[in-house]
């Protein structure tokens, strides 16, 4: 099996080496890994580091974490041993996690600009270090441009996300109605009111994305992680996760951006169990995926494992 190793700081000897453990297995490259994309790209033996760049370094003082921190940890990073940097959104976005994007083309004002970013870009390239950007595109921030010409009936943003005339009885992924209430019509919310799903069955939105994701690869990013990939799109009857319909829209999307990049890839992230998680792997084609279930057990059993490695009393269960 080949993957990519992630790695989180270390706090200490025992966590370092914890985390590598626990990388090497949640992004192990699913065993019927499709040909092709061994061919495009071998990453085994790749490091990556996940970095959340608001908690990560501040460069200038103002107690957010900035892409010129990030600059100035490459060398302690490259002394790690690591070979590539996961970032997370970087985008402009309401949230402090940035998961609800604002504009797919710009950088968080709090983390820089465009012109650090392409700093980041050539000093991590010049250290052989591979750059990886979150691509959240199962929904956007309700202050997304596109959101609020959705909501004036604008073409094409009229079918950029999903809605309907009635309130259909779906719930969310926390348990919460799916669906919200605008201008006495109803828009599909999976997570929550300020994140509308975007509906990726619109030709036009899909070509809107495919502009995007070149953009950034044409800029020197080597790879995405894509997220909540079982979301992305979901059954008539109500069914929020693991519909057979994403996996025909993964891989168009797979086989767009190695056209605009042979060696670039795909890491999915797939919250599910081990067989859906290789259903989705080998129908997309995709070239990684998060294997969840060995991470829940790696998790488990190391914790069980700490007293001991401590002399620390055993969990009480």
């Amino acid at each position: 099996m080949k993957g990519v190793i992630i790695v989180k700081r270390p706090n200490d000897p025992m966590i370092k080496a914890f985390g590598y453990v626990i990388g090497i297995f949640l992004m192990i490259l699913m065993a019927l890994a499709p040909a092709k994309a061994q061919q495009a790209r071998d990453v085994s033996g790749d490091v990556y580091y996940e970095i959340f760049v608001r908690s990560f370094k501040d460069s200038n003082g103002d107690g957010i974490g900035d892409l010129q921190g990030v600059i100035a940890a490459l060398d302690y990073l490259q002394d790690l041993g690591i070979t590539g940097i996961w970032l997370m959104p970087i985008h402009p976005s309401p949230s402090y996690h940035g998961y609800d994007i604002i504009d797919y083309y710009g950088i968080n004002p709090a983390y820089g600009n465009l012109e650090d970013f392409k700093s980041l870009l050539q000093e991590a390239h010049q250290r052989g270090i591979k750059v990886m950007l979150d691509l959240v595109i199962n929904h956007t921030s309700n202050f997304h441009p596109w959101f609020q010409r959705f909501r004036e009936g604008e073409v094409p943003y009229d079918d950029y996300y999903v809605w309907s005339d009635e309130k259909p009885d779906w719930r969310g992924v926390s348990g919460s109605p799916a669906w919200h209430a605008l201008d006495e019509r109803y828009y599909l919310g999976l997570f929550w009111s300020g994140m509308p799903d975007l509906n990726l069955s619109s030709q036009a939105l899909t070509q809107e994305l495919y502009r995007m994701v070149a953009y950034w690869l044409n800029l020197g990013v080597d790879a995405f992680r894509f997220d909540a990939v079982q979301h992305l799109i979901e059954s008539d009857s109500g069914s929020i996760r693991n519909t057979l319909k994403p996996w025909h829209g993964l891989k168009p999307f797979e086989a767009f951006i190695k056209t605009v990049n042979p060696a670039a890839f795909i890491v999915a992230e797939t919250w599910t169990d081990s067989e859906t998680i290789a259903k989705y792997h080998r129908e997309a084609d995709l070239d990684l995926s998060f294997n969840y279930p060995i991470y829940n057990a790696l998790i488990g059993g190391i914790q069980n494992a700490m007293p001991a490695i401590y002399n620390l009393p055993s969990p009480k269960i």
